[in-house]
C-alpha cells in the first residue's frame, strides 16, 4: 500500500509513500537510495550508476534526471520530501529530520535539482511524526524556532515543547521558491497500523520509503488532481 500525492499524480510522476509493509512496489525504473546520515549531502544519480554502489555513499537527498531512474529515502518519523520539476521531469527525494532541516538539506536539494527559477517545482511532504508526538529539548526547539513561523514550535506550560517538522519543511520549501507544496498530515507515531515509528517502536522499527521516478519532459493533461489516495 502506498500514499500518492494528487499533484504529482496529475503531473504524471510515478511516486509514492509506502505504508507499514515498508517495501516500494515494483517500479520499472531503477530505484536508487543512499546511506542516510541526518546531514545536508546531496547525491546526483548519473547514467551508468549502479544502485548497490550508491547505497554505500552518504547523502540525505538524491537527484535523478535520466529516464528509467527513481530515487527514494527511508523514514520512520523523519520527513520524506519528494520534489519534481514539471518542465524537465527531473526529480529529487529528501530525508529531512530535524538535524537535516537545521543543516539545510532542503535548500541543498533544491539547488542541485534546479539552481535557477523554481516556479515549475512541485513538492510533496509525506507522513512523519506530528507535533502531537514530537517532543524535543528546549535548546533544540530554540534552534528550530529561529527564522521559522510561530506554528513550527508548540510550547506547553510545564512540559517539553513539541515541533511541527512538516510545517518547518513547508516553510523552507516556500522560502526557497517552491510554489506548489503538498503535505499529508498523518502522524507516524499515532497510526501504528499504517506506519513505522522510531519514537514509538525504538531501534527495531522498520522503515517506510518515499520514492519518485524521472518523467519525460512533456507530461499529460494535468486536470485530475483530487486528493490524497492509497493505491495497492
Amino acid at each position: 500500500m502506498a500514499l500518492m500525492s494528487p499533484r504529482l499524480r496529475a503531473e504524471g510522476f510515478v511516486h509514492g509513500f509506502t505504508t507499514r509493509p515498508g517495501d516500494p512496489p515494483a517500479l520499472g525504473p531503477t530505484l536508487f537510495q543512499a546511506s542516510q546520515v541526518h546531514g545536508s549531502g546531496v547525491l546526483e544519480v548519473r547514467p551508468g550508476d549502479h544502485p548497490q554502489a550508491l547505497r554505500g555513499l552518504e547523502a540525505d537527498a538524491l537527484v535523478a534526471r535520466s529516464p528509467g531512474h527513481a530515487v527514494g529515502v527511508r523514514v520512520a518519523d523523519c520527513v520524506p520530501v519528494l520534489l519534481a520539476d514539471r518542465e524537465t521531469g527531473h526529480v529529487a527525494a529528501v530525508h529531512a529530520g530535524w538535524r537535516g532541516l537545521l543543516a539545510g538539506v532542503l535548500p541543498a536539494a533544491l539547488g542541485a535539482l534546479a539552481g535557477g527559477p523554481r516556479g515549475a517545482l512541485v513538492a510533496s511532504v509525506g507522513p512523519h511524526i506530528g507535533p502531537c508526538c514530537f517532543e524535543v529539548a528546549s535548546e533544540v526547539a530554540t534552534r528550530l524556532a529561529e527564522g521559522s513561523p510561530p506554528a513550527v514550535v508548540w510550547k506547553r506550560d510545564g512540559e517539553r515543547p513539541t515541533v511541527d517538522l512538516g510545517a518547518l519543511a513547508e516553510h523552507q520549501l516556500r522560502t526557497h521558491g517552491v510554489p506548489l507544496v503538498e503535505r499529508v498530515n498523518l502522524c507516524t507515531r499515532c497510526h501504528p497500523a499504517l506506519f513505522f515509528s522510531y519514537r514509538r517502536d525504538g531501534p527495531l522499527a522498520g522503515r517506510m520509503v518515499g520514492f519518485v521516478a524521472v518523467r519525460a519532459p512533456t507530461g499529460p493533461d494535468h486536470a485530475n488532481a483530487r486528493g490524497w489516495s492509497r493505491t495497492p
